[in-house]
């Protein structure tokens, strides 16, 4: 819609034709894709169900989301049906995306759609209902877009992603591999770390700062390391089977709602400070750089 607002004439009905032309794309994409489903009614009820497995709960397996890490404080089955839950989780990520969309489709712009990509599919992955643990990479696709502009928040956000995980690593057999693989991310941080101290550390700047923006990430990525370590090497109490992947879960999740609000804050500073840019114009921009480069 921000794409269609910002080409040509601005009048309702240049802005209308261009939505319906992009409306109509996306329905003839999803007849496409469903297609092969639509030949009988059973089949289509099946897949609907799959999308939308109301039955199973607000959550299934342990998962680094809101709802999941407020469980241990609120036990949603014994105050809401799966209905209320599934109605509750579409309106808080509704409430919570919108504000993004809004600032895309007034600002349109390829910064302001790689950041508005980030805040909703993290939102999605926070509040919405029966996330499964992997959808977090649908979170670290768009957060890897930005990777060449914010390289020190973008780098930490993917190793927690990787942390939360790691219990699947486990049931996989794939420990081992996971732990050697998070060594080589900390050596990568370690090397982000120094960029950044070298690149911000001015006169003027706070120390204490620089050195929070440098080192809370390592205290991560230790505390992380240990919580693996500490759940390969010792037992869970036989009361709490599942301690170890619950802290996991809490863990990740505290990460995941700050990085939710650095990343809006990201947006909303491009929304504020960046003046109107054609969509269009900005891409031949930076098809231009990419060809110099």
């Amino acid at each position: 819609m921000g794409d269609a607002k910002s080409s040509g004439p601005h009048n309702l009905e240049s802005i209308l034709l261009k939505f319906l032309k992009l409306s109509f794309t996306v329905i003839i994409a999803f007849l496409i894709i469903w297609w092969p489903f639509l030949k009988t009614f059973d089949g289509f009820v099946q897949v609907l169900i799959r999308i939308f497995p109301l039955a199973r709960g607000i959550y299934e397996d342990k998962v680094a989301n809101v709802w999941c890490s407020l469980s241990i404080l609120i036990k949603w089955k014994l105050y809401f049906t799966n209905g209320n839950m599934a109605l509750i989780s579409s309106l808080t990520t509704v409430i919570l995306t919108a504000p993004s969309v809004l600032m895309l489709i007034a600002r349109p712009g390829i910064r302001q759609m790689k950041y508005a990509s980030i805040v909703c599919s993290s939102a999605f992955f926070l509040f919405s209902f029966q996330v499964h643990e992997k959808s977090i990479l649908l979170v670290a696709l768009p957060v890897l877009m930005v990777y060449d502009e914010d390289p020190l928040y973008s780098g930490w956000f993917l190793i927690v992603s990787m942390l939360s995980l790691f219990p699947l690593a486990i049931k996989d057999e794939l420990a081992l591999t996971f732990l050697a693989l998070y060594i080589c991310y900390y050596v990568w941080l370690c090397d982000l770390n120094r960029f950044f101290r070298k690149n911000n550390t001015t006169r003027n700047e706070s120390s204490l700062r620089v050195w929070m923006q440098v080192y809370t990430p390592q205290a991560s990525f230790a505390i992380g390391l240990l919580l693996c370590v500490i759940t390969l090497a010792v037992s869970p109490p036989s009361k709490y089977p599942d301690l170890y992947v619950v802290l996991n879960c809490l863990f990740c999740c505290f990460h995941f709602c700050l990085f939710f609000s650095y990343f809006y804050y990201k947006q909303y500073r491009i929304y504020l400070d960046g003046k109107f840019v054609d969509f269009h114009a900005e891409n031949r921009r930076d098809s231009r750089r990419k060809k110099l480069k």
